[in-house]
């Protein structure tokens, strides 16, 4: 899974600027005397945790839904991430991310979610990491549960994840 965001850039998923980064890193390895190639990048690395369980699901908007009455995708997606960071502030088991600038990220479970807008295609993708596939599951469930409201959402791939797991 990309998930590529850094503080230096307010949290934006952005390839183009954590490649930009790694350069930097290896020009300033090259230029101390230290080496570079590959060792300088698998140091940075080492030490990160992989998740236990890690996924991506592609929530599709339905344009043709009776629900969107002719309203851009956009609208009916926002209006879904409103209603579930609602959700999220009900739910004790779940923190929503102080500052998040791609969607809406949550803490819970021992893991995190991010569901966000595509800005192209009337998809949210979301993407859910948690210490083993239970929790994953769990965090899986809390979205399903608030985001049930919207029938215009094809929630059919996240169903399926919540109840094979």
């Amino acid at each position: 899974m990309e998930l590529s965001s850094l503080k230096q850039n307010h949290w934006l998923d952005d390839g183009a600027y954590l490649m930009v980064k790694l350069l930097n890193k290896l020009a300033s390895a090259r230029a101390s005397g230290n080496g570079g190639g590959s060792k300088v990048l698998t140091d940075l690395v080492e030490s990160l945790e992989e998740p236990g369980f890690a996924v991506e699901l592609r929530l599709k908007i339905n344009q043709n839904h009776p629900d969107l009455k002719g309203r851009p995708f956009r609208e009916y997606g926002e209006a879904v991430l409103k209603h579930l960071e609602d959700y999220v502030v009900s739910d004790s088991k779940l923190q929503k991310a102080p500052v998040n600038y791609e969607g809406l990220r949550v803490s819970g479970y021992g893991g995190w979610f991010l569901l966000r807008l595509s800005l192209h295609d009337p998809v949210l993708p979301l993407n859910i990491e948690g210490p083993t596939d239970a929790d994953a599951v769990n965090l899986g469930l809390a979205v399903a549960s608030a985001v049930k409201e919207f029938p215009a959402l094809d929630t059919s791939v996240l169903d399926k994840f919540v109840h094979a797991s």
